[in-house]
């Protein structure tokens, strides 16, 4: 939460001390904090706390309470739809897939979709008819979620269900419990950190397709992360992001068996090892930035990083490629709090009131902002990693014994998540 939108957090936190605000808080994602707002949440509480007593808390806050339903924008839909159903609630809380089967029946899908991965607002798609597939699934949940009734999509699959009895079940198949349709397969770490579409990915064979399944929410536990998915094709690619913005992949194929278990070592390219550097740095000189936008003395890199791993990154506020950098610290914010004093952003001027690097700072206060006297240094490790393109950002990762093991310059997607795991 500290790297969101920090006065619409505060605004709707204050309107009262109702609970459910902290509970609504922390059952959305990371992301979700850059762009909330508090009008929005507002209408979510307000709609959602006349079903709060009547059923488990956690099943309430995280599949009712909760706006959020996959990747679409936070919208406030929950007073329109619950004016469109108000005579059906009833019925719908008795059969839940009573929803499904008029969501089918009153939103048409059109034949070709110019904008598949766009999100409509729900009660849009309630109140014209139209909507892609995703839409309805989601407007599924947003109908069943009005009526009290707990509801998500899958968190792989994507396929919406409800939730009754204790179990979750899918609305084409109601009569079957979801868990039990299904196979189970266990990731292994392998002793690396794993981002997912980052650097690994799963797809499903669906319709003669793959689709890639939504992970991105997915917990690692003791280096392993297991998964209850459907019977089928699988398709796991991990990749190796090398210094100069190529990339290598490997890539396994494997059929799941309805109730099958199955165990599945991560493996990178063996070319990693092959590409990575260990360049001997020269003296690194910096001023830390003060928080009233003074300078410290002069001190050096390898003393305030103290034999730790590090990160540096050298900058150029305001162009693009440094604004994509600091964006995705954003994006990264809980895993840069668990490192931030050992990050270092490194500018010839250092301009707090800038608008993406004063959302960094104040998301990951303990971050190392420093000045340097000229760039110099930054162009001598560039040309000895062999970067071609001596363009900012230039971001290194250093050992412990303070050697350059990684490198890049300008922005590649996905830097940020590359050096993160190598501290």
């Amino acid at each position: 939460m500290a790297g969101g939108n920090f006065e619409e957090v505060i605004s709707f936190l204050e309107r009262d001390k109702n609970p459910c605000r902290i509970k609504m808080l922390k059952a959305l994602s990371d992301k979700d904090y850059y762009d909330l707002n508090a009008t929005v949440l507002e209408e979510h509480l307000t709609e959602a706390l006349e079903f709060e007593n009547s059923m488990d808390e956690q099943i309430f806050v995280e599949y009712v309470l909760n706006p959020r339903i996959e990747h679409e924008e936070l919208f406030a839909w929950r007073n329109g739809i619950k004016e469109r159903i108000d005579a059906r609630a009833a019925a719908f809380r008795q059969e839940p897939t009573r929803i499904w089967k008029e969501v089918c029946a009153k939103v048409e899908i059109p034949t070709a979709d110019a904008y598949p991965t766009l999100r409509m607002n729900p009660f849009t798609v309630l109140k014209e008819g139209r909507g892609s597939t995703v839409d309805q699934k989601i407007l599924f949940v947003a109908v069943a979620r009005s009526c009290g009734i707990p509801a998500r999509l899958h968190p792989v699959t994507g396929e919406p269900q409800y939730y009754q009895n204790g179990a979750f079940y899918p609305v084409i198949e109601s009569d079957k419990c979801l868990e039990q349709e299904y196979g189970s397969i266990v990731f292994l770490a392998n002793g690396s950190k794993w981002v997912y579409l980052t650097d690994w990915s799963v797809e499903y064979m669906e319709d003669g397709a793959f689709r890639v399944l939504d992970m991105e929410e997915s917990v690692w536990e003791q280096e392993r992360l297991a998964l209850e998915v459907e019977p089928g094709v699988y398709h796991v690619t991990t990749t190796v992001r090398l210094t100069d913005g190529s990339q290598r992949f490997m890539e396994y194929f494997f059929t799941l068996c309805p109730g099958e278990h199955r165990e599945i070592v991560l493996e990178r390219s063996n070319t990693e090892q092959e590409d990575a550097l260990r360049i001997e740095l020269p003296e690194i000189r910096l001023r830390l930035a003060k928080a009233d936008a003074g300078q410290g003395s002069m001190d050096t890199l390898e003393s305030l990083r103290a034999g730790q791993g590090a990160i540096c990154i050298w900058i150029c506020e305001g162009e693009e490629p440094t604004e994509h950098i600091l964006n995705e610290l954003l994006e990264r914010m809980s895993d840069v709090l668990k490192c931030q004093e050992r990050i270092f952003v490194l500018s010839e001027q250092v301009q707090k009131q800038d608008g993406t690097l004063a959302k960094l700072i104040h998301a990951a206060p303990n971050i190392r902002f420093a000045y340097v006297d000229n760039m110099t240094v930054a162009e001598q490790i560039a040309e000895a990693a062999g970067l071609t393109k001596k363009t900012y950002p230039l971001a290194i990762v250093l050992d412990e014994g303070g050697k350059a093991i990684y490198a890049t310059c300008g922005y590649n997607v996905g830097s940020i998540a590359q050096m993160l795991m190598r501290i």
